[in-house]
């Protein structure tokens, strides 16, 4: 009670000018003493009955410039309430707030010499006895704050408080507004922001807390944030003290309201809306029946945890993907918006229809284990496989493995003749400044159906990049038996050197002829060149046989040679070709394309074998 009547009287005698200018040196002289720095205060003035005001508030940092600018703080009290040892203020009004952070040239910052004294000042253990105060309304206008190349502006906001205390406040955020700006063209900008907010010394909760923006919303509940008590708090450097919970209604969000943060998603006219419950600690959070959609389609839904938070090259993460859905609309709206034109998502594509991927990731970002299937309208792929990578994604290295069963190629490559595959693949290898795998890969095909011909037991082991492939590839089906090692390599120009042993090859059950026709053979082939017309090399076949209904061939050797002047960038250049088998012994020299020669060696094999021919083939290649 004593303590009131003191204020009171203090408050009376400030509505003197003679008080108010003492109190005005008094306060600057105090302030600029426990500082340590420049400080001011312009005015301070009671107006009866029940006005306090303060005005012209200057703070200056260790170089001397603007610190802190309080332009008008207008306090209206209720003076009855003193008689009951309360100060009460119904509302106090705050505007013209200018406050400029930036680093001096010895590298702090020019607010520090404020936060070591809050600092010290925490530590003090001394008994302070405060008057009650109450508080029914706060008003801020017109807020600048800048720090290095960033501002923040609020024109207003309004809080009603329901409750307040030195160490509690039980308020209500009728409206705040502002934008943000770090130095780009367009900011971002804060239409309206709501909440109801309980707060302690170690906890703040908003029961409710609404957030608009230009284009966007976002309706949350149940949001509780807890942290170290107000003693602890300044020496505490563990990001795990600081835990969080917030439930998402509904967050309807326009990237072009997010710009400012993430440029490359604001040509994105769709609004991403979401749903879940996001909680943890600042460096361990989890998203939970999380649910994000693009334009009213679900892309995802599931469960999301993160440690070691906020560096994200540095957090763990794990993803339980109940179902990541997109379909061949959402996707070319998605790529047309992103590239700020059309596109059209090919044709072939549309047939994969709805595509769920249901799944867990797991790892670091540029570290990540993945398993899980992709289940499309024309079949089903499982993959498991991990994925590194430096930070800038530029260089990537992979190891997995990609199966399916009757996968239905047909509607997927329409014109290839290609049906159904069921295959398993293992690959390892990596990816340089985006371009083409390159890698390891042992695939085992056990159908592919070609041509209406399901073919049995195809498998691969070798190394492959965008243009060679060196390894092995055998085939074990009953109409068609061969092994094939070596290389095939386009890099530089054509490069073949590999050994091929057919076993067996029955024509007809495989749709390439329309008789019966069995042939096998080895062979040997290494030819280089820079394209087909200027290569340079061998093939040599022996045991070749050819067998049909009437028909018996055997041919113990055929022994091509091909030589070619490299130096020629034309294809009818110098030329030598020479044939030896047991058939035949010739030589071609001239100047001459190798292309051109298809057609005068039809007519010979037609000649030679006319039993490998139809009647319509055989009237074909006569015309030639």
């Amino acid at each position: 009670m004593a303590i009131t009547l003191v204020i009171a009287m203090l408050l009376g005698a400030l509505a003197s000018p003679k008080v108010q200018t003492a109190a005005v040196h008094l306060v600057t002289s105090e302030l600029s003493r426990a500082l340590g720095s420049e400080a001011e205060v312009g005015t301070i003035a009671y107006h009866f009955p029940a006005r306090l005001s303060i005005g012209g508030v200057y703070i200056a940092d260790p170089a001397g410039d603007t610190l802190l600018y309080l332009g008008d703080m207008y306090a209206h009290m209720k003076p009855l309430h003193l008689l009951d040892g309360k100060i009460h203020f119904s509302t106090i009004t705050v505007s013209t707030v200018r406050a400029y952070a930036h680093p001096l040239p010895s590298g702090e910052y020019n607010y520090q010499f404020l936060a070591d004294l809050i600092k010290e000042d925490t530590t003090k253990q001394e008994a302070v006895f405060l008057p009650h105060i109450e508080l029914d309304k706060v008003q801020f206008r017109d807020f600048l704050v800048r720090y290095d190349e960033h501002e923040a502006y609020m024109p207003s906001a309004d809080i009603r408080v329901k409750h307040f205390s030195m160490d509690s406040i039980n308020a209500e955020i009728l409206t705040l507004s502002g934008q943000y700006n770090n130095g780009s063209t367009k900011p971002f900008r804060l239409e309206d922001l709501r909440a109801q907010l309980i707060l302690n010394d170690t906890i703040i909760t908003a029961p409710t807390l609404y957030v608009r923006l230009p284009h966007s919303t976002l309706d949350a509940s149940g949001v509780r944030i807890t942290y170290p008590a107000a003693d602890t708090i300044y020496l505490s450097e563990d990001a795990s003290d600081i835990r969080a919970r917030l439930q998402i209604n509904q967050a309807d969000i326009c990237t072009a309201d997010l710009g400012l943060f993430i440029p490359s998603i604001k040509t994105l006219d769709g609004k991403v809306s979401f749903t879940g419950t996001i909680e943890g600690s600042l460096d361990s959070l989890a998203a939970t029946n999380l649910a994000v959609y693009y334009k009213g389609y679900r892309l995802i839904q599931g469960d999301i945890s993160t440690i070691g938070l906020p560096d994200i090259f540095h957090t763990y993460m794990t993803a339980h993907c109940q179902d990541i859905s997109l379909s061949a609309s959402i996707v070319q709206d998605f790529i047309s918006d992103l590239q700020n034109r059309p596109y059209v998502l090919p044709e072939q594509l549309r047939h994969l229809g709805n595509t769920h991927y249901r799944g867990t990731i797991k790892g670091h970002l540029t570290n990540l284990n993945l398993q899980g299937a992709f289940q499309t309208a024309l079949g089903t792929i499982t993959t498991q496989g991990h994925l590194s990578s430096d930070t800038t994604f530029s260089n990537m290295q992979f190891n997995g493995r990609v199966a399916t069963r009757h996968f239905h190629l047909t509607e997927l490559l329409p014109s290839s003749g290609l049906g159904d595959i069921s295959f398993d693949i293992t690959t390892q290898g990596k990816v340089r400044e985006g371009g083409f795998p390159t890698g390891d890969i042992h695939a085992h095909i056990s159908e592919l159906e070609f041509r209406d011909y399901r073919y049995q037991d195809i498998c691969l082991h070798g190394k492959y990049s965008r243009t060679s492939y060196d390894g092995v590839l055998t085939i074990d089906d009953e109409n068609l038996a061969l092994n094939f090692n070596g290389i095939c390599d386009r890099t530089h120009g054509e490069h073949y050197d590999f050994d091929l042993r057919l076993d067996r090859l029955v024509t007809k059950p495989l749709h390439l002829t329309e008789q019966d026709l069995s042939l096998s053979l080895n062979s040997h082939v290494n030819l280089s060149g820079f394209d087909p017309d200027r290569v340079s090399g061998y093939l040599l076949i022996d045991s070749l046989q050819s067998r049909n209904v009437s028909d018996y061939i055997m041919m113990r050797r055929l022994e091509l040679i091909a030589e070619c002047d490299t130096t020629s960038s034309v294809p009818e250049c110098n030329k030598s070709l020479s044939i030896n088998s047991d058939y035949m012994t010739a030589r071609i020299n001239g100047t001459y394309a190798y292309t051109r020669l298809g057609n005068s060696m039809q007519k010979w094999a037609l000649r030679l074998l006319p039993s490998l021919f139809s009647g319509e083939q055989a009237q074909r290649i006569q015309a030639l």
